[in-house]
């Protein structure tokens, strides 16, 4: 019954930070998960202009993960900060994965220069 209780709180809180992230409102984001996200909020030291991030598709990781899931690596031969092993889960498939929480890195991270 607590494990059921804590995977719909968990699963409703993922479903409500995508729904108001993707719907455009990135302040209204940021202030929902400034309670649990912390101090922290790493600046992106490039453009992001044109950079996606949908439920399907996340321009972020194509540099900032290596091409086979592992925990810590940026993109093979590519200078990039790398996704830190909190931001990772093992998949139903076994291989590492992105977890849901930490899809929308614009959640957490915001452009320091965007000109």
């Amino acid at each position: 019954m607590m494990k059921k209780a804590l995977k719909a709180a968990v699963l409703s809180g993922i479903a409500a930070m995508f729904s108001v992230a993707l719907a455009g409102n990135a302040a209204a984001a940021q202030t929902q998960t400034a309670a649990s996200a912390g101090p922290v909020n790493v600046l992106i030291k490039h453009d992001t202009k044109g950079m996606e991030i949908t439920k399907d598709k996340n321009m972020c990781v194509m540099c900032h993960a290596d091409d086979y899931g592992r925990i810590g690596k940026a993109k093979k031969g590519e200078e990039g900060t790398e996704m830190p092993a909190n931001h990772w889960v093992k998949g139903k498939d076994g291989k590492m994965t992105v977890a849901p929480q930490r899809w929308n890195c614009t959640i957490c991270h915001s452009p320091a220069n965007n000109n």
